[in-house]
């Protein structure tokens, strides 16, 4: 902090620690964003952390983003695949407890990455326009109205999904195990 930067960046500041010893460490965060008025990127594989410490979100997936927007935005209404794999597979600490799904499959090398969607082989909603390259960030907003319209707009929730315009359909297919472990894609 000794050379005011206007960013501070935290990778994986809380990873294997006690839930105590990560409750200090976020807090101490936040003093030091209070305290010099500084903005904090952190890079964390754990959506508790998210969900306390960040005002705005970003999901990504083997190096390419899949959903952004406030916090509450992205964890109450996830709108991307792999959110919704994210969301299924983490304890609800206010809401209905229900199964926890995990999403099958392993990430994919980033060696020599494909021109598809880096989802795509996990994902049980890939189209043919998954193949032909990683989608761009389409408005949250408007596909909910059934439409896919790009956004460049970063204060809006956005996804990276060819098929966000069929959201609802999305949403409640992937709270079933039965999606993520009966219909995986096969290329």
């Amino acid at each position: 902090m000794s050379c005011d930067p206007d960013m501070l960046i935290a990778d994986e500041p809380t990873t294997a620690l006690d839930v105590v010893i990560q409750d200090r460490i976020l807090d101490e965060l936040l003093e030091l964003q209070e305290d010099f008025g500084v903005s904090i990127l952190v890079v964390s594989h754990d959506i508790s952390v998210m969900a306390e410490i960040c005002d705005k979100l970003s999901v990504m997936y083997a190096g390419k983003m899949m959903e952004t927007g406030t916090k509450e935005a992205v964890l109450s209404n996830p709108s991307n695949p792999y959110t919704l794999g994210l969301t299924n597979s983490f304890p609800s600490v206010s809401g209905a407890q229900d199964d926890l799904v995990s999403i099958p499959g392993s990430a994919p090398s980033l060696q020599d990455p494909e021109d598809a969607c880096r989802f795509i082989d996990r994902c049980p909603f890939a189209v043919g326009a998954c193949e032909e390259g990683h989608p761009p960030m389409y408005s949250v907003e408007a596909a909910e109205q059934g439409r896919l319209v790009e956004s460049v707009d970063l204060t809006e929730h956005r996804t990276a999904c060819y098929v966000a315009d069929q959201l609802e359909r999305l949403r409640t297919e992937a709270r079933s195990e039965h999606t993520w472990h009966e219909t995986q894609t096969t290329r």
